[in-house]
């Protein structure tokens, strides 16, 4: 499934944003541009390329770079969303990363519309995204589909749901924030 180094890109590429933002930027704006970068940099895979698109795109959208609003981060993601498209030449259903980003941008602008809180909308997010992941893996289960990846998600939407606020992990490594 996928091209075998997706991990050990994505590993390799969020390794060095962590080591290039030991003293980020104030402005969100800086921040996510400079993030966007390092991946182009350091994440020498398709994944890296598209992700590295997002932060870019999402960055264009910031309006006030001193604080990010839910509009904002909606906003935002659909940018990311329109530049992955774009570069991947992808649409929603092609068992890629945009099969959880969507429903998950889908759910944050519901989400502005009833007046959620941060918190709320971000939950609400991550389990649109892992739902419509669940929902990918049943439907090529019953379909019996005889792909090599079927009733399997793709490395991207895997990484894309594990990355999700309820889905994160304490290590010793990486505590979990709240």
């Amino acid at each position: 499934i996928g091209d075998g180094d997706m991990g050990i890109s994505m590993s390799r590429g969020f390794r060095s944003v962590r080591e290039g933002l030991k003293d980020p930027p104030q402005d969100i704006r800086q921040l996510l541009m400079k993030v966007g970068l390092i991946l182009s940099n350091s994440a020498a895979s398709t994944a890296g390329a598209l992700l590295s698109t997002a932060f870019v795109r999402a960055a264009r959208e910031v309006q006030n770079p001193a604080e990010v609003t839910l509009q904002d981060i909606a906003r935002m993601v659909k940018s990311a969303e329109i530049g992955i498209q774009e570069r991947g030449k992808a649409q929603l259903g092609d068992k890629t990363m945009l099969d959880a980003i969507v429903p998950a941008r889908l759910a944050l602008e519901k989400a502005v519309d009833e007046g959620a809180s941060l918190l709320g909308a971000l939950e609400q997010a991550a389990a649109a995204a892992e739902k419509s992941a669940d929902r990918r893996r049943e439907a090529e289960k019953a379909s019996k589909e005889t792909c090599a990846s079927a009733g399997r998600l793709r490395p991207t939407c895997i990484r894309t749901k594990c990355c999700s606020p309820s889905r994160r992990r304490s290590s010793p490594r990486t505590p979990a924030r709240r």
